[in-house]
């Protein structure tokens, strides 16, 4: 992958520890792994999105034209902070459970954690599924235009798939105050209990602050409103749609989806096979055909992650 990730930013930026519990962590939420990822030194930006272009026309022979100049709009990007503390009790410290692996065990599981939150935060942003005080998601980004209908109706059964465009004018995750995620070495504490007993522990913190870039509409498409329902799941002919979206010339480089539709979309050409197999007459045959799970659709890769849902609410 030539694009640099929240793993390459972090190799850049932190200390090695925090990279391995990154990298470790990557396989619970592979967009972020996938998403083109850079640092800020502050904790939001401005950036411009032009919206029209010049005047251009013939002309005959001495003749003039009106000057004329691009439009252009002021987008403002923002990261929020994202944290947690980790405490560990030291009366859980002895010989058969050393201090070093509990602090590598919890380094863990909130590293994973944070991985997660971020995750579902780059599609629902502070809708349902993600954070109310987090980053906008890729669903408050999508142009109405660039929206493909499923047209599934059972409540709390739908799901979505995104058609991503990557790069410095498109989608990419931007990490601010200069780094990404950062879990400082466990210090001595006194810790309160839930009735204000104290005890000795060790503590940590983790703190980042994340956001996403997606400034350009024609960057993201989303395929929503696909459910459960028979001929309401993901299909060839869904994806087809949603491609024909973009601009010419403009390639996505990748397509986000649960693992609920991969497996629709591996039913739908597996019974395609079959029809062009068995059915002269125009229905299927009573064998059964497989096809390998997809990874791709007109060689754009196919990503299947466990932080879209497969329980969103039906667009209206």
């Amino acid at each position: 992958m030539s694009r640099l990730t929240m793993l390459d930013v972090a190799k850049r930026r932190t200390s090695s520890k925090e990279v391995g519990l990154i990298e470790a962590n990557l396989v619970h939420a592979p967009e972020v792994a996938q998403f083109p990822a850079r640092t800020i030194e502050g904790t939001s930006y401005s950036t411009l999105l032009r919206v029209g272009l010049p005047s251009v026309q013939f002309t005959g022979v001495n003749e003039g034209v009106t000057p004329s100049k691009s439009r252009f709009e002021t987008k403002l990007v923002q990261t929020f902070p994202i944290r947690s503390a980790v405490e560990i009790d030291k009366a859980l410290i002895s010989a058969d459970n050393p201090q070093s692996t509990l602090m590598t065990d919890e380094s863990m599981g909130v590293a994973e954690a944070a991985i997660r939150a971020i995750g579902r935060q780059i599609y629902y942003g502070r809708g349902t599924g993600g954070d109310a005080k987090g980053f906008p998601g890729l669903q408050d980004f999508v142009d109405n235009t660039m929206v493909v209908n499923a047209t599934g109706t059972t409540a709390g059964t739908g799901s979505s798939v995104y058609f991503v465009k990557f790069g410095l004018k498109d989608v990419q995750l931007i990490f601010g105050n200069g780094t990404v995620l950062k879990l400082p070495p466990f210090r001595d504490e006194t810790l309160t209990d839930a009735n204000g007993g104290k005890f000795d522990g060790l503590i940590s913190h983790l703190t980042g602050w994340a956001g996403i870039q997606c400034t350009n509409p024609n960057s993201l498409v989303r395929i929503c409103n696909l459910t459960a329902d028979n001929g309401k799941g993901l299909t060839d002919a869904l994806l087809a749609d949603a491609l024909a979206k973009f601009p010419s010339g403009v390639v996505p480089d990748a397509i986000f989806m649960t693992r609920r539709s991969r497996k629709q979309l591996q039913a739908a050409r597996a019974a395609l096979v079959a029809l062009q197999g068995n059915g002269k007459n125009g229905t299927l045959g009573g064998g059964s055909s497989y096809v390998p799970t997809p990874t791709d659709f007109e060689g754009i890769p196919i990503v299947a992650t466990d932080s879209l849902l497969d329980t969103e609410a039906i667009v209206a």
